[in-house]
């Protein structure tokens, strides 16, 4: 018995099969469930069948099974027609099932002659041309060279056995077109069957002989028979492309000096036991093959033996050999359980150098490959990497522990405008204002990926904290196997980026202990689909320098032309160039062929890798020194684990942190305030009210120097805020003031406090400060900041000022508070503390002493460092009022509700004021301790005495559209305290005071209507208010 291994140098269709085989043979298809092995029993001459096949002697055994059938004809008149047989190619590529085996006994047998020849002298004597044409038909069958045939299926299932033998008699077709299938049981050897078994045995048609049992020799009409050329249809030798067969190749002999520490497979050619050494590894590997090519078995026969020699650290995005070897495995971790048992946040800060400025550039250039790979950004798309580089700086400036969170929260918040980076760079603004330009379809579509990141459980789970500590692991493992089970099941961009956060850790590692001169224990680092990791640069490094890292690479991938597409040509080049050791084994695509077969030296094989069977591959070896290097096609061993999992390991298990305000983290000026400011909008409302509540915008454009358009869009916001009001007054537009400029709501709640900080606020603005009320959340509340703007309006944020607000009932009641308000600043981080350059605490003049006391014992407190007492100051405000002259008819005040921005804008009803403002400033240097007249000017630093004039409100309503809830009130004309209204077609007379009043309170009218000349409205607080209108 042999088995028959082919090659790829023979057209087996032209074989003439008798030639070979002889005249009397038995030839078998065995399918073992991963290819289907040919076996011959024959008397053929082993030196013939080795000019075709690649002959090996075998122990193969076909009777071993409980059921077998044959295919026969069921018509006896069918023997003496011609039987026609379709090409069994098909059926043992597709219909041959998993442990069956299809047996072809070919005989010669002149009996069939003599029989075809007898059955012709009988119709002889008959004269019907039916008669004539099948005589004719025998004696020219007698001529021919025939062959008594068997087609026996065999296995251990009846079930299927008969499935396939109804389809294996579909190939065969007779004059009848009927063909039976006959069951039979028991081992088809020559024994002495029970009589109860003669009904299973064709109710007698069999006899027995040495081998099989066979149909009675003179039974005839229930063979099948066949002539030479039929002998191609029956005998085949399937294409491996639907089914896979051994084969063979001609390959010179080399033998490889090696110790059988890491035995891989045999060599198919020369049948030796093909092993490496762990020293063959040390120049790295690399493996490619097609699904269901045995890849993955290999990988476990490798990793199986390594571990005796270093740690092994698996990685398996496909789960099934991370299964298997968490058998064996040291330690198992997995991400495809409902909670990962591990914890790895790439993005936290390494400590690999002692310069912290060399430590965050090394982990921004590593990690911007892995956002390159997640991001996958289009040609056309802003420059997103650039942006991500200044982002992490200015993360990692102010904390290790960055998350994908954190960057992709950052990266929203710049994009609506709500995250303020102090950074001096010009090319990142650009970048940031292409990136808020673009539509959010195109926005959104460029951080898909790594928002299926942020928002997979299992990925916020295993980034929330690193558990996995390659220093300490690594040396107390010394040898052994860690295996990671990162399959898909949580999102293949999961795998993935998993894969590539357990790749950059390793590296980290290793180079790590480079720098700092460890022992260096062999890693041998196992990954399959590799093209996930491969575009990372320092794969370069390793590759180049594999004894300076005691990192050795043991790749795996199912594409070439793949790797080359994610990891770039030269990457991909680099690999194969680099790596010591190869196996190819089946690869289908042609494209993928070729160049691997370029690669790896192996032009002459191209033809040969579609038709490799499952296991097999062309090893190629690099030579120790003075060895040649070698190929040796090889029949990759069983790894021999069993289809289960092992225990997982515990105790790496992340905990949960929270998110972090990211915005606030990257610029802690923020953290002191409800939300980022628009300086623009500000000073517009600023320079508004400082023209006398109305500025027209020539007069706008021409004091702010900025484009029109810019000025427009802020007007826009801020007139939809309502906080302005715009009209057309001839051709220009006026730009009128309504709110905004000063909010106290929350923060100054008396009215001496807020006429402190009405003056404070407006002094601010005078001196080129936008003023920006604190949070009133948290441990640390500021009253106002004061920030500078340059000239493009753009905020800075260092050099900031603290306001605070005591009025003189708080400097009386609570003089304690007040000092706590001067020290509540020093217990900023430092990050914050440092932007801040002065605290300035302001009352009136009448309580000035009481904030020189509590700033003497502010000063007093020695656990408070002297840099900070030299940030706090502390300034008064005198108000003084100075006679208005009498006028006939005083102007009407107004008064407005007090609206949601808490701003103070209530007067009281006293004839036009003019009052002068001073302020006193202190600081705890010795010349501030002696008295408060310093400085009368009312400065915030020292400067020439400046005079307010605090006017009486003009009234902002002019000839315009007033809408009230769904009611539009045209305002005509206003005279004498009344304004001429129009309502659809009716005019009316009304008071101005309540349409001023109205106007104020027209963002919280939800209902309008008139009714009996009465205008009623309803506000969103459920108050109602009915005005009395005088019809015209």
């Amino acid at each position: 018995m042999y088995e028959l291994l082919l090659r790829t140098d023979i057209d087996y269709k032209k074989l003439k099969i008798t030639d070979i085989f002889t005249h009397s043979f038995k030839i078998y298809y065995y399918n073992d469930g991963e290819y289907t092995h040919i076996y011959l029993d024959s008397n053929a001459d082993q030196r013939i069948l080795q000019q075709y096949f690649a002959v090996k002697p075998s122990d193969f055994n076909p009777y071993n099974f409980k059921y077998w059938t044959e295919i026969i004809p069921d018509i006896e008149n069918d023997f003496y027609y011609k039987l026609h047989y379709n090409s069994l190619d098909n059926f043992i590529s597709s219909s041959l099932q998993k442990e069956q085996i299809l047996c072809i006994l070919a005989s010669i047998d002149n009996k069939i002659n003599r029989e075809f020849l007898r059955r012709s002298h009988k119709l002889k004597d008959r004269q019907t041309r039916d008669a004539q044409v099948q005589r004719q038909q025998l004696e020219s069958f007698a001529k021919d060279t025939l062959y008594s045939i068997r087609l026996v299926l065999l296995s251990n299932e009846l079930g299927s056995l008969l499935d396939t033998a109804y389809k294996l008699a579909s190939y065969v077709v007779t004059n009848s077109n009927n063909i039976g299938v006959k069951t039979l049981f028991g081992k088809p050897l020559r024994t002495v069957y029970p009589n109860s078994w003669k009904a299973f045995l064709s109710l007698e048609d069999y006899e027995y002989d040495n081998d099989f049992a066979q149909i009675r020799r003179l039974d005839y009409k229930k063979r099948l028979w066949a002539t030479q050329d039929d002998l191609q249809y029956l005998v085949t030798f399937p294409t491996t492309v639907k089914i896979p067969l051994g084969l063979s190749v001609t390959l010179p002999y080399y033998k490889l000096e090696r110790k059988p520490e890491i035995c891989i497979g045999k060599d198919l050619v020369y049948g030796e036991e093909v092993c490496l050494e762990p020293i063959d590894f040390i120049g790295h590997a690399f493996f490619f093959g097609a699904s269901r090519s045995g890849k993955s078995n290999t990988l476990e026969v490798i990793a199986k033996q390594l571990k005796n020699y270093g740690v092994v650290i698996f990685i398996d995005p496909n789960s099934q050999s991370a299964r298997k070897l968490s058998q064996i495995a040291d330690m198992y971790f997995s991400i495809t359980k409902e909670k990962p048992n591990f914890g790895l946040n790439i993005l936290q800060l390494p400590h690999i150098f002692e310069d912290r400025k060399k430590n965050i550039d090394y982990q921004i250039a590593n990690v911007l490959e892995l956002f390159d790979k997640l991001l996958q950004l289009p040609e056309n798309a802003p420059n997103v990497r650039y942006i991500l580089q200044v982002l992490l700086y200015q993360m990692y400036k102010l904390t290790d522990n960055v998350t994908f969170q954190d960057v992709y929260n950052a990266v929203i918040d710049l994009y609506n405008g709500n995250l303020d980076l102090d950074v001096n760079d010009e090319q990142f603004q650009k970048e940031v204002e292409m990136l808020q330009k673009m539509q959010p379809q195109s926005f959104f579509s460029i951080l898909t990926r790594i928002k299926m990141l942020v928002e997979n459980d299992t990925f916020k789970y295993i980034t929330s904290e690193t558990t996995l500590d390659w220093e300490k692991l690594i040396p107390k493992l010394k040898k052994g196997l860690i295996a990671f089970d990162v399959g898909k099941s949580s999102g293949e961009i999961v795998s993935q980026t998993v894969q590539m956060m357990i790749a950059l850790s390793l590296f980290y590692y290793v180079f790590r202990r480079d720098q700092r001169g460890e022992d260096k224990i062999p890693i041998y680092f196992v990954v399959d689909e590799a093209q996930n990791i491969a575009h990372f640069s320092f794969l370069g490094d390793i590759l180049a320098e594999a004894a300076k890292y005691a990192l050795h690479l043991i790749l795996a991938t199912q594409s070439y032309v793949r790797l080359m597409d994610m990891a770039g040509e030269g990457n991909a080049r680099g690999l194969m160039a680099n790596t010591n050791v190869k196996l190819v084994m089946r690869i289908v695509e042609g494209n993928d062929a070729n160049e691997i077969a370029k690669s790896a030296g192996l032009k002459e094989f191209v033809d040969v890798f579609p038709k490799l069977s499952r296991g097999m591959g062309f090893l190629t070896i690099g030579g120790k020194p003075g060895e040649l290097s070698a190929i040796k096609f090889i029949q990759v061993n069983y790894s021999g684990l069993e289809d289960k999992e092992g225990k997982l390991t515990e105790g790496f298990e992340p905990k949960i942190i929270g998110s972090q305000d990211i915005a606030k983290m990257l610029n802690p000026i923020l953290q002191l305030i409800e939300k980022k400011p628009e300086p623009l909008e500000l000073v517009i409302l600023y320079r508004t009210f400082r023209n006398g509540k109305k500025i027209y915008m020539p007069d706008l454009l021409r004091e702010l120097g900025v484009d029109r358009d810019r000025v427009e869009d802020a007007i826009n916001k801020l007139a939809a805020a309502g906080m302005i009001d715009v009209t057309k007054e001839g051709n220009k537009k006026a730009i009128i003031y309504v709110k905004g400029l000063f909010p106290l709501k929350h923060v100054v709640e008396n009215e001496e406090g807020k006429k402190v900080a009405l003056r404070v606020i407006k002094k601010y603005y005078d001196k080129g400060y936008i003023v920006i009320p604190g949070r009133q959340q948290g441990d640390i509340r500021a009253d106002f900041l004061a920030l500078k703007y340059d000239s493009s309006y753009k905020l800075k944020y260092d050099d900031v000022i603290a306001a605070e607000i005591e009025s003189p009932n708080e400097l009386s009641v609570h003089a304690e508070q007040v000092v706590r308000n001067m020290k509540k600043y020093n217990e900023l981080p430092n990050a914050a503390k440092d932007r801040i350059a002065e605290i300035h605490i302001w009352t009136s003049e009448e309580a000035y002493p009481k904030l020189e006391k509590a700033y003497k014992k502010f000063l007093e407190d020695n656990t408070i460092d002297e840099s900070y007492k030299n940030k706090v100051k502390i300034f008064s405000i005198k108000i003084k009022e100075k006679a208005e002259p009498k006028v006939q008819q005083p102007q009407q005040k107004i008064r407005k509700p007090n609206t949601s921005t808490g701003e103070f804008t209530q007067a009281k009803q006293v004839e036009r004021q003019e009052v002068r403002s001073e302020s006193k400033v202190v600081t705890n240097a010795p010349s501030a301790a002696t008295g408060n007249n310093n400085n009368e000017e009312g400065e915030v630093s020292e400067g020439p005495e400046q005079e307010w004039e605090i006017l009486e409100p003009k009234s902002a309503l002019t000839p315009q559209l007033i809408t009230l809830a769904q009611l539009e009130l045209q305002v005509i004309d206003m005279s004498n305290g009344k304004a001429i209204i129009k309502v659809s077609d009716k005019e009316y007379r009304i008071n101005i005071k309540d349409l001023e009043d109205l106007q104020g309170l027209r963002d919280m009218i939800t209902e309008a209507k008139i009714d009996n000349n009465c205008l009623k409205v309803k506000t969103s607080l459920g108050l109602t208010q009915k005005i009395v209108l005088e019809p015209l």
